[in-house]
């Protein structure tokens, strides 16, 4: 089992299959419906899934897809475009709290969500597969559609035209998520309130939206911040000075860190760093012990992506090389 990076667009189009094949006529998506979805995707255990009984299908396929969003599933791949579980709660969030101010179920029709995208920053969107501007990119598909619109279908529209490639992060943007990732409430998840002044940050959403991330996060701190780490590289727009690592290289990184983590609570060990330093940094001299005394910043013997990005940024490791090597696996695993 890899580590949630939350969803991908194959994982978006078997989800909205297989909820196709329970909600036939007017079946009623039990318990047991839901658990077979979760086994699909190598979930074995959801017994921490809220099934809500009495709710509507298109209302218990939100709390489904943010529970897929949130756990580990036999077909995560960072090298693939995804949606963090972040970006999955806040717009399944927004889509919700559309839905709730009506009678609803769950469902939307175009009007609903075009007062639904407002509160995103599209005009700035950019990805590196869609052409048109990301507002038109998503009503166009979905005025085809003679039926309602279930949250799924909006997050899928979402997942086309997000922001994948970004400007890359320096080394000011991996200080500022190490702020936010020592910001963290009493139940030990990082700061939503923090998370969602970095979505206005880097234009997830505009700078005048009042809502908040809606749905609860079970992640540890150490794993929802390589995605918050992934989200910022990618959305990230304005031009930088200094050091930059692109995109591309921020995810070859992740993608080698999440290989070497073997209990996946997105911590390496010392030993586990010095297979990273040897791949990395192999032309410096300085042993393993040094390393880790140096950027082991909360001395816990352990190192987190933020540590180790940020060693990387002192260290001054070029990572030209790997965007090339990680672009040709992009390209194989999304066209």
């Amino acid at each position: 089992m890899s580590i949630s990076v939350g969803l991908n667009g194959d994982q978006l189009t078997e989800i909205g299959d297989l909820y196709n094949k329970y909600n036939n006529g007017m079946h009623n998506i039990s318990k047991d419906d839901i658990e077979e979805i979760g086994e699909s995707f190598g979930i074995a255990n959801m017994s921490d899934f809220d099934y809500k009984e009495g709710e509507s299908n298109a209302r218990k396929l939100q709390d489904l897809v943010v529970y897929l969003a949130n756990n580990d599933k036999n077909t995560d791949n960072i090298k693939k475009i995804s949606m963090s579980s972040f970006e999955v709660r806040l717009h399944v969030g927004i889509f919700r709290e559309y839905d709730l101010k009506g009678d609803r179920k769950g469902l939307l029709d175009l009007d609903d969500v075009k007062k639904v995208i407002v509160a995103l920053d599209l005009a700035v969107w950019n990805n590196s597969i869609s052409y048109r501007p990301a507002e038109q990119c998503i009503l166009i598909v979905l005025k085809e559609k003679t039926k309602q619109i279930n949250a799924l279908e909006f997050l899928d529209r979402i997942w086309a035209v997000k922001p994948n490639r970004g400007t890359g992060v320096n080394r000011k943007q991996v200080e500022d998520l190490m702020t936010l990732h020592n910001d963290k409430t009493i139940d030990g998840h990082i700061n939503p309130v923090g998370i969602m002044e970095l979505f206005k940050k880097i234009s997830i959403v505009k700078k005048d939206y009042e809502g908040q991330l809606a749905f609860g996060s079970k992640r540890n701190p150490h794993l929802e911040m390589q995605e918050l780490l992934v989200v910022t590289a990618e959305y990230s727009l304005e031009e930088k000075v200094g050091t930059v690592y692109s995109t591309s290289s921020v995810k070859y990184v992740l993608s080698d860190f999440t290989k070497l983590d073997d209990d996946k609570d997105g911590l390496l060990t010392k030993g586990e760093v010095k297979k990273m330093t040897d791949v990395f940094t192999p032309n410096k001299k300085e042993n393993i012990d040094s390393f880790m005394k140096k950027y082991d910043t909360n001395e816990d013997e352990h190192m987190d992506i933020l540590e180790f990005i940020m060693a990387l940024f002192k260290e001054k490791v070029k990572l030209n090389d790997y965007d090339e090597k990680f672009n040709n696996h992009y390209m194989r695993n999304n066209f």
